[in-house]
């Protein structure tokens, strides 16, 4: 007898399909539907903020010692997601210097991990959503060394990114998601081209499920674009302000916000209280750096804290409010230097 399954006729009834099926071991069994859930996923975990992933990341890694870039700022009210992670682990750690447009140097990298040979964790961070660095180049520097590269990607969320240039080269990647949407909390931590460790599991720190409904329904490629056409127009208003430069220009996939150097001692300082007089809030990272850091050590890093101001480019601000902000940024400057 013949047996008709959706229009195919079948030679061998439905239960000895099965039987056959199972005496081979099911490892010719068809499923009709999907059945392993992490089958396409990327291996990642939500935390409720990005120094929770961050520290996850650096509990399951226990390294000896991790080498720091000499840019990490803290505040009276939130400490430092970067810095309080490596403290509350007693992690012992080192700098390596960076540049004034915050880049690391893989040559600088190099003679650090020769130096301290028991460096074998290496954080490479995203200030402000722009490359930190040559990433292919340091990623070859860490495994001739045989350290483990983390992107801090709490400034670049090139997360849901058809192409993303930054989270995918150093060995884990974390996020923040409430620096890119209107979230309030929420971060992630990503393993990169590996199955996700156990030992940086989440352990009972959950995500606000209210955090993940805004991620999921977030049209992150529209924001990005939002983010890099509010970029863009600010660049081209500041090259007609004296006294303040971009410390980058070349517009990154996912920008946080835009940096620039004010010129002229206190000036910084003098526009951002000027601004806030205005109604024009604006953003100084990092204006105090952690006190592991030392001017002796670090002038450079120690230069842009004191004259570095960042620009609201979120996917809130409008033209006209970008034009606004500029107007109010040459009355102010016209003010302190009249």
């Amino acid at each position: 007898m013949d047996y008709r399954c959706d229009d195919v006729q079948l030679s061998r009834s439905p239960a000895r399909v099965t039987e056959w099926v199972l005496s081979a071991g099911g490892k010719h069994l068809i499923p009709k539907s999907a059945t392993d859930p992490e089958n396409g996923l990327r291996q990642a975990r939500f935390f409720p903020a990005a120094r929770r992933a961050w520290r996850a990341c650096l509990r399951g890694l226990n390294p000896r010692r991790i080498l720091l870039p000499a840019y990490i700022g803290y505040t009276d009210r939130e400490g430092s997601g970067v810095f309080d992670p490596v403290i509350e682990l007693q992690i012992p750690f080192s700098f390596y210097p960076i540049s004034r447009e915050l880049l690391a140097d893989s040559d600088v990298i190099e003679k650090c991990l020769a130096r301290e040979r028991d460096i074998d964790v290496l954080l490479l961070i995203h200030y402000f959503g722009w490359p930190g660095g040559n990433v292919s180049t340091i990623r070859s520097v860490c495994d001739a060394a045989g350290c483990v590269l983390i992107e801090d990607c709490a400034h670049a969320f090139q997360w849901g990114q058809a192409e993303p240039s930054l989270g995918i080269t150093g060995d884990f990647a974390f996020y923040s998601i409430h620096k890119y949407l209107a979230s309030g909390t929420g971060g992630l931590l990503h393993a990169v081209n590996r199955d996700y460790p156990a030992t940086m599991e989440p352990r009972g720190e959950l995500i606000d499920p209210m955090v993940l409904d805004l991620l999921a329904r977030a049209d992150l490629n529209a924001i990005a674009n939002k983010r890099r056409e509010n970029l863009a127009r600010a660049l081209d208003g500041l090259a007609t302000i004296e006294g303040l430069q971009p410390l980058r220009t070349k517009i990154p996939l996912a920008p946080q916000s835009l940096p620039v150097w004010v010129e002229g001692e206190n000036m910084r300082e003098k526009l951002y209280f000027g601004l806030i007089e205005r109604d024009v809030p604006t953003t100084a990272l990092y204006y105090r750096l952690h006190h592991a850091l030392t001017r002796e050590h670090f002038p450079q890093s120690f230069q842009v804290s004191d004259h570095i101001l960042n620009l609201p480019i979120h996917q809130d601000m409008t033209a006209d409010r970008i034009d606004r902000m500029l107007l109010e940024i040459r009355i102010v400057l016209g003010k302190l230097r009249a």
